[in-house]
């Protein structure tokens, strides 16, 4: 019971990283067609978001440090 519990509780941790980056929450709902509160409840991404937040990470990841901060 603890054990699931526990689980419930963390995020993917891909699906975190993306988030924390700044605008990431904001990219992933834009791809996946949903609001940013909608995405900062997902413990794990959705199936049927799966492509979105493929596409959304394609974007950050391109994105050099410098320019992140900027966004």
């Amino acid at each position: 019971m603890l054990k699931r519990l526990k689980d419930l509780s963390m995020r993917d941790k891909l699906l975190e990283e993306v988030i924390s980056r700044r605008g990431g929450g904001k990219m992933i709902a834009k791809a996946c067609g949903v609001s940013q509160s909608a995405v900062s409840q997902w413990k794990k991404v959705p199936k049927k978001h799966a492509i979105g937040f493929s596409n959304a990470v394609a974007q950050i990841l391109q994105k050099p440090p410098t320019q992140e901060a900027r966004s």
